[in-house]
């Protein structure tokens, strides 16, 4: 379930499907492997051309590069030297691409040297793309996101019979990337005493 073996597992996911449906594919056993490795190669481009893409639209940068790719997994690495948080990230950075102040993003890595050679490899990527592309920004950073703790928390006050917990979980989740002073505490990441270390499918 790690995040950065999604891809893989994806790939594998797709992979044992095909070999279910090799029969409808052709009646010839050779020919019908052939066409799903012809299909099956193609995805791992797709993924990584539309993660970019992705990547791109979270980071701000408004038009391609063909070393994007690298600056993507530099980011990345910045992060976890720093212990960021995925979400507050790129919460904050937005904030700081809309004209906010520097302070809240710094407190995101715990590692200042990191903080610093990110900012500064992120404002040359946008010095010759014209400033970043805020409002892609806004539509792909979610202010808010379903935290493992506070569906904990939700869950196990519905146990107990109080399902206000949850209710304001689902109505603050309804718009995540819209500000809400009123659901600011759902922002934040959980303290070492909230962490969830055991999840299960169905939560």
């Amino acid at each position: 379930y790690a995040w950065d073996k999604q891809p893989d597992m994806a790939q594998w996911n797709l992979t044992r499907l095909a070999e279910s449906l090799l029969s409808l594919l052709a009646d010839d056993q050779d020919k019908a492997v052939a066409m799903a490795k012809a299909e099956l190669a193609a995805f791992m481009p797709a993924f990584e051309h539309q993660f970019e893409r992705l990547m791109r639209e979270k980071l701000g940068l408004a038009t391609a590069r063909a070393d994007d790719g690298a600056f993507i997994a530099q980011t990345f690495t910045h992060m976890m030297r720093g212990a960021a948080d995925f979400t507050l990230f790129f919460r904050h950075l937005t904030q700081l691409a809309a004209g906010g102040p520097e302070k809240p993003f710094r407190t995101v890595l715990q590692d200042d040297a990191e903080t610093t050679a990110f900012l500064q490899a992120w404002r040359a990527r946008l010095a010759d793309r014209g400033g970043p592309d805020v409002p892609a920004m806004q539509k792909s950073n979610p202010v808010r996101i379903a935290r493992n703790h506070r569906v904990e928390e939700a869950i196990k006050a519905a146990y107990a019979g109080n399902i206000s917990v949850a209710e304001r979980l689902v109505a603050a989740l309804q718009n995540p990337f819209t500000e809400r002073p009123d659901f600011e505490d759902l922002e934040l990441p959980p303290t070492g005493e909230e962490e969830v270390r055991q999840t299960f499918c169905g939560t």
